[in-house]
């Protein structure tokens, strides 16, 4: 995998983005993004951090052509993920912010689009829980609270969209699950044991 993403990375040098057309954007970006993904994964942070800013680079020059361009949203919200991703594991909370930030409003403007698809509204409760984890880490446990509501509400909203989906159902167990840990160590203790059974009684039906 390495060998293949330095011989892409060469290419790309070689190809300016002039030349390309707007399919061929869509793809550098999506590819850029899963070389970052295999360095990251290899434990090169600084390198796919550097993969990562290309790609979101690319995604947003395609985005501020026609931000109504479902596929070109999907791709700047991915691409503001992973580097707000590697801002967050590096503890520049800041700048992790910022990303989270633009990765939920691409979401809601895809859920904007077309409430009824899963895969947006998943794309948002992802965005939500982004943000509500860097909430947490934090230390803003009121701000992180209500950030794992919005994704309740969310992931309520894709059980109800797809009622055979158990990997839906499990995920909404699991925030339940999350948001008992932030009551709890809010001292809400009611509400922590009312969201810990509401996750046990999901989980075991799963």
């Amino acid at each position: 995998l390495d060998a293949v993403g330095e011989r892409a990375l060469a290419y790309f040098a070689v190809v300016p983005t002039a030349e390309l057309s707007d399919a061929e954007l869509l793809r550098r970006s999506e590819t850029l993004g899963q070389l970052g993904q295999v360095k990251l994964a290899r434990g090169n942070a600084a390198e796919a951090m550097q993969v990562f800013r290309e790609s979101l680079a690319q995604a947003r020059d395609l985005a501020a052509r026609d931000a109504g361009r479902p596929e070109w949203q999907f791709q700047l919200g991915n691409a503001e993920y992973w580097v707000g991703l590697l801002h967050y594991n590096a503890g520049a909370y800041d700048s992790a912010q910022s990303h989270f930030d633009r990765y939920l409003a691409s979401a809601r403007a895809l859920v904007a689009r077309d409430s009824t698809r899963v895969a947006w509204q998943q794309e948002l409760a992802n965005a939500f829980s982004n943000l509500a984890s860097l909430r947490e880490a934090q230390g803003d446990l009121r701000g992180a609270r209500d950030a794992f509501r919005d994704v309740l509400r969310v992931q309520e909203r894709l059980v109800r969209l797809a009622p055979d989906d158990e990997e839906a159902r499990v995920q909404l167990g699991n925030s339940h699950n999350t948001l008992a840990v932030v009551h709890d160590k809010l001292g809400a203790l009611d509400s922590a044991r009312v969201q810990s059974e509401r996750a046990y009684a999901l989980h075991r039906a799963a």
